[in-house]
C-alpha cells in the first residue's frame, strides 16, 4: 500500500522560508544596487575581440574575386582544419592543414594559384593548424588580408587584463571581461553609449582606434560585435514586463476556466514566488539580464504551471472519489500520486540542462540561460507541492469559515459539514485497539480510490481490444 507524504503539515514552514528568501533577494537588490543588466535592457556597446599576431598576408593580383575561408571539419572531421581558396575562375582549392607540417609549407601551397600573393609575417616553422578560423571573405584586385594565429603557452603575450583596462579608461562605463585561457587574448568589451539619441558609432570607432592604436589595426580580430541605443533598450524593457503580467493573466484566465478562482490564485502566487526567487538569485548572483535570461524565466514560468496543473487535476479528480474526507487529506493524496511523475519529470530535464551548464566554456548567455533554468526547475518543483497547493488549502478553509460565521449570525448555528475522516479498515481497528476514541489519521492512499483506478484501468484496456478488433 502507498503511503500518505503529509505535506501540508509543513505549509506554513515552506512559506515561511520562502518568505525569508524573497525578502532577502529584495534587501540584497536595493543593497547591491539592482540588476546587472545587459546590452538588451541597458543600451550600449558589445565588442568579443582578441588580439593576434599577423602569420601571412595573402594579396589578390589577379583581375577577378577571389574568396578564402578558414574553417574546421564537419561533425565527423572536427579534428580538422581546412583552408579553401576559390580563384577568379572560380576554381575551388581545399587545402588540409593537417597534413602541412609548416607555414612555410601552407605559403608554397598557397603560391600555386594563379592570382595568389603571399607574404609571411611569422616564423616559417609555425604549424597551420594555429591559424584562427574565419568565415568566407571575398578579395577583389588588389585588396589584402591577413590570417591570424592564436598563442601558445611559453609564449610571449601581446597584452593582459590590466593592460586593457588602462588603455580604455577613457572610455564611458568600458568593462572588461577574459574569454577562454590567457595565450587565446580574447576579451570581452561592453561600454555605455553617452548620448540617449545616438546609435553608439562613436563609441565603436574610439574603442576600435583605441585598439588599433595599440595593438595594430591587422592584429585586432573583430568576432562579435553589437550596438543598443539607450532608448531603444528603454522600450524593449518596458515591452518585456508588459509581456510577462499579460502572460500572468491569460494564464489566470485560463486556470479561472478550467478548474475555478481559488486554483488560479494559487497558481498566480506559485508562479510570482517563483519569478521572484530566480529574480532574487539572478541578483545575488550579478547574472546578466539579457533576452536568453527572461527566455529563461518564462520557460521555467510554464515549466512550473504545468505541474501544478497536473497536481490540481488530480485534487478535482479526487474530490468526486473522495467526498468523506478533509480537504487536507485529499491535497496530501492528490500530491503524493503525482510526486513520482513531478520527480521523474524535474530529474529527466535537470540531465538535460546540467551538462549545457558545465560544458559550455567562459561566459555566454547560453550559460546564464542553462544556470538560470537549473535554478528555476528546483524552484518550480518545490512551488508546486508546497505553494500552490497550501494556497488553495487555506483560501478554501477561510471560504468555511466565512460560510459558517454567515450561518452562526443567520440561523444560530453551524452547518453541517464533515468533521472526521474516513480511513481504511486496519487503520480503524488499530485506533480501536489502541483505545483511542477519535478516528485515526489516514496514512495511505485510500482503498476507494485504489478500487475505482483498477476499474478506471479494466475499462481503458477493455475498449483498447475492441479497437484492434
Amino acid at each position: 500500500m502507498r503511503r500518505i507524504i503529509r505535506f501540508t503539515k509543513a505549509r506554513f514552514i515552506a512559506i515561511g522560508i520562502s518568505l525569508a528568501v524573497i525578502l532577502f533577494g529584495i534587501g540584497n537588490y536595493f543593497v547591491s544596487g539592482g540588476f546587472n543588466l545587459g546590452l538588451d535592457f541597458k543600451g550600449g556597446y558589445f565588442l568579443q575581440a582578441q588580439i593576434a599576431p599577423v602569420a601571412m598576408t595573402v594579396t589578390n593580383n589577379s583581375e577577378g574575386e577571389i574568396k578564402l575561408e578558414l574553417a574546421k571539419g564537419g561533425v565527423l572531421e572536427s579534428d580538422k582544419k581546412y583552408l579553401t581558396v576559390t580563384d577568379a575562375e572560380t576554381n575551388v582549392h581545399t587545402i588540409e592543414l593537417n597534413s602541412v607540417e609548416t607555414l612555410n609549407g601552407l605559403s608554397d601551397r598557397l603560391k600555386q594559384i594563379t592570382g595568389l600573393t603571399i607574404a609571411l609575417d611569422a616564423d616559417g616553422s609555425l604549424a597551420p593548424l594555429r591559424l584562427i578560423s574565419f568565415n568566407e571573405m571575398t578579395l577583389k584586385h588588389g585588396q589584402q588580408q591577413a590570417i591570424n594565429y592564436t598563442l601558445q603557452k611559453g609564449d610571449t603575450l601581446m597584452t593582459s587584463l590590466e593592460k586593457m583596462r588602462s588603455l580604455l579608461a577613457a572610455v564611458p562605463g568600458a568593462t572588461l571581461q577574459v574569454v577562454g585561457e590567457p595565450e587565446q587574448q580574447e576579451f570581452i568589451i561592453r561600454a555605455n553609449i553617452p548620448d540617449q539619441n545616438t546609435d553608439g558609432n562613436e563609441t565603436s570607432k574610439t574603442i576600435h582606434s583605441l585598439l588599433a592604436g595599440a595593438y595594430g589595426a591587422q592584429d585586432i580580430i573583430e568576432k562579435q560585435s553589437e550596438t543598443m541605443s539607450p532608448q531603444l533598450a528603454q522600450i524593449l524593457a518596458i515591452n518585456s514586463i508588459y509581456f510577462i503580467l499579460i502572460a500572468l493573466a491569460l494564464i489566470l484566465i485560463y486556470i479561472t476556466v478550467r478548474f475555478k478562482i481559488t486554483y488560479a490564485v494559487g497558481a498566480i502566487v506559485a508562479l510570482i514566488h517563483d519569478v521572484l526567487i530566480m529574480l532574487g538569485f539572478i541578483c545575488f548572483f550579478k547574472i546578466e539580464i539579457s533576452t536568453a535570461t527572461i527566455a529563461a524565466v518564462l520557460t521555467i514560468v510554464g515549466y512550473s504551471l504545468n505541474d501544478t496543473i497536473v497536481v490540481y487535476d488530480r485534487i478535482r479528480e479526487n474530490f468526486s472519489l473522495m467526498k468523506d474526507y478533509r480537504l487536507d487529506d485529499i491535497i496530501d493524496t492528490s500530491i503524493t500520486q503525482s510526486l513520482s511523475r513531478t520527480i521523474m519529470t524535474s530529474l529527466t530535464t535537470l540531465i538535460a540542462v546540467i551538462p549545457l551548464y558545465i560544458l559550455v566554456m567562459g561566459s555566454s548567455n547560453i550559460k546564464d540561460f542553462a544556470l538560470s533554468l537549473i535554478v528555476g526547475i528546483v524552484v518550480g518543483t518545490y512551488s508546486s507541492i508546497y505553494i500552490a497547493s497550501p494556497v488553495v488549502l487555506g483560501w478554501q478553509k477561510a471560504i468555511t469559515k466565512g460560510k459558517e460565521k454567515h450561518d452562526l449570525e443567520m440561523f444560530g448555528k453551524k452547518p453541517l459539514v464533515a468533521q472526521t475522516v474516513a480511513v481504511e479498515p486496519a487503520a480503524q481497528n488499530s485506533a480501536q485497539d489502541s483505545g483511542q476514541n477519535e478516528t485515526a489519521a489516514v496514512k495511505v492512499i485510500p482503498q476507494q480510490h485504489r478500487q475505482i483506478t483498477r476499474v478506471q484501468r479494466t475499462v481503458h484496456k477493455k475498449k483498447k481490444k475492441k479497437k484492434k478488433h
